[in-house]
């Protein structure tokens, strides 16, 4: 096996790109401007203290320095308003507080004053049981529910219900009136007064039905219960005429 002869090759041949750029650190179009300007009698790059470039910092920083102003200022009087007003919250908690601590101090003062007053546990006993009920101590515990079903019910609930009492009383005048004021609450040629022209009174009603009606009309007390005569009077409401 033979090797091959050394050459001459610089170590660096293998890094053309970047011994490139450190021998040539301008882009050759960059360096043919800089040399127009030098030709031209100009430096070769724009300097930093151009005024082009001062005035155009100095007004930047003019924009943001008041634009940083405007934000400080707007927000300064709502802050102070945020301040007071957490203020105000802690000095009336504290008010609250001292208060509530100053009528448990005065509740047990009052409590003291009352055993040494009455002297009688059972007494004693008694006014705290008395101040419980009045709402005068707090009370502690798993408390209650109140429940009112005292509303009034619809009014097709009532409908239904006086309907279905007046079929009842239907029957009950049927079997019990028809012979006298007709099937139909009226009849002619007798002097049995008509009953769709009854004035619109329950309690006369029911009285007249009890007690009768100047001896021509005899009493059902007797005969008709509570609840037949009320059936009655929803059927004879339910065909009255006004």
């Amino acid at each position: 096996m033979t090797r091959s002869a050394p050459t001459d090759r610089p170590p660096d041949a293998s890094m053309t790109l970047l011994t490139s750029m450190l021998q040539r650190p301008l882009d050759p179009s960059y360096a043919a401007a800089a040399d127009r300007r030098e030709a031209q009698g100009r430096p070769r790059s724009t300097s930093l203290r151009s005024p082009l470039l001062i005035i155009a910092t100095v007004l930047i920083g003019l924009v943001v320095g008041v634009a940083s102003y405007n934000l400080t200022t707007a927000n300064k009087p709502r802050s102070q308003a945020r301040a007071e007003l957490i203020g105000q919250i802690q000095d009336r908690r504290s008010e609250v507080d001292a208060m509530t601590a100053q009528a448990t101090t005065l509740q047990g003062q009052l409590t003291d004053l009352e055993g040494e007053q009455l002297g009688n546990d059972a007494l004693a006993n008694r006014t705290r049981e008395l101040a419980t009920q009045v709402g005068a101590v707090p009370m502690h515990g798993p408390g209650f529910t109140l429940t009112l079903d005292d509303a009034p019910t619809s009014g097709s609930d009532d409908a239904a219900e006086n309907g279905g009492q007046a079929d009842q009383g239907k029957v009950t005048y049927a079997k019990n009136c028809s012979h006298c004021h007709g099937p139909n609450m009226v009849n002619s040629g007798t002097i049995t007064p008509d009953l769709r022209a009854f004035p619109d009174d329950k309690t006369r009603f029911v009285t007249t039905v009890k007690q009768g009606k100047n001896g021509k009309m005899p009493p059902w007390v007797d005969i008709l219960n509570e609840q037949e005569i009320a059936d009655v009077w929803a059927f004879v409401s339910s065909r009255r005429t006004p």
